[in-house]
């Protein structure tokens, strides 16, 4: 494939990656090689997406290897999550995420975890086109992220982590291949607060052909705060290439069994109204199985749906809902 033929080509596999990432394309001025890999940007869960993304601070359950590593030293028991959603015609993602807390001879947690994610999305049928801009028939394509990660409570309420990652893309027969890390931290103030710090995607950059598309670096700060029984706040601020923003949520759990959710993300009203911003979503919990849904508007393309299963297994007694403030 040609050199202008391979930038139409991906950039036009670039355009649903950040309608659902949740950006506008007002937001963001670049074009082809700064779009690629906004598929990182997706939630990894439907709790998450639910509360606008804010959800560092409590990720103690599966989603800590993709959202927090530092969780993993204080998960408190095994779980594995998985999460779907389709939306813009063929394009579809899936992500499946696991945490397993490591024991020490007396079956104790020892204050350490290992934690695993694999998201999977595809643009579905792109359209490509020649050097004069003439249709040039269709083109299928994946982005692949896979991480391992690794967590360390170095206090009871202190703990860091690590995870390395390994992100991979194709469209048609051009492919690259990149490789980041992620860092974060969690401090629990006392039993109602946990704040959190993470670093993402510390890397390479994806290169098609002789292009290289920048992964989406973040730097994020976030704290989540048990406000009264039943009734969790989160919030983070967070700064990368197209400039700062923030993300907020709140969950309400006015029975046992159910949770009622909402949250808001500041990236996604750039360039729209306010309104373009708000998530929606609840979870359905029994025992240690919960299954999650959120719902996320899309501007003027309208919504999509995130739908997640979460399983807790093993010794430790945590539930499918866990999270730092929650605990």
């Amino acid at each position: 494939m040609k050199l202008p033929r391979a930038r139409k080509v991906l950039a036009a596999a670039a355009a649903p990656v950040m309608f659902l990432t949740g950006i506008a394309p007002p937001a963001r001025a670049a074009g082809f090689g700064a779009d690629g890999a906004d598929f990182l940007r997706i939630p990894v869960g439907a709790r998450p997406a639910a509360l606008g993304g804010a959800y560092d601070a409590l990720a103690v359950d599966p989603y800590a290897a993709a959202l927090n590593p530092a969780g993993l030293g204080l998960a408190p028991s095994a779980g594995v999550a998985t999460t779907y959603l389709s939306y813009l015609d063929s394009a579809s993602y899936g992500a499946l995420s696991a945490a397993v807390p490591l024991r020490d001879r007396s079956g104790a947690l020892s204050g350490s975890g290992l934690g695993a994610s694999v998201q999977y999305f595809t643009p579905g049928k792109v359209t490509g086109t020649d050097a004069s801009g003439n249709p040039a028939g269709s083109f299928n394509g994946h982005y692949l992220a896979a991480e391992l990660a690794y967590g360390r409570a170095v206090t009871p309420r202190l703990a860091f982590g690590l995870g390395a990652k390994a992100v991979g893309a194709a469209i048609a027969n051009v492919s690259a291949t990149a490789y980041a890390a992620d860092l974060g931290a969690m401090f629990r103030l006392n039993d109602r607060v946990t704040v959190s710090a993470v670093a993402a995607n510390l890397g390479s950059s994806l290169k098609f052909v002789d292009s290289p598309v920048p992964l989406p670096r973040q730097y994020r700060l976030g704290a989540a705060i048990q406000a009264a029984p039943g009734l969790v706040l989160t919030g983070q601020g967070l700064s990368e290439d197209g400039g700062p923003g923030y993300n907020a949520g709140v969950e309400w759990t006015p029975l046992g069994p159910a949770a009622l959710r909402a949250g808001y993300q500041s990236e996604a009203a750039q360039g729209l109204s306010g309104a373009a911003g708000l998530t929606l979503g609840m979870g359905l919990r029994c025992n240690r199985i919960e299954l999650d849904y959120a719902w996320v508007p899309m501007g003027g393309l309208g919504a999509t749906s995130f739908l997640s299963l979460v399983m807790m297994l093993g010794r430790g007694g945590g539930s499918a809902r866990g999270g730092g403030a929650l605990q």
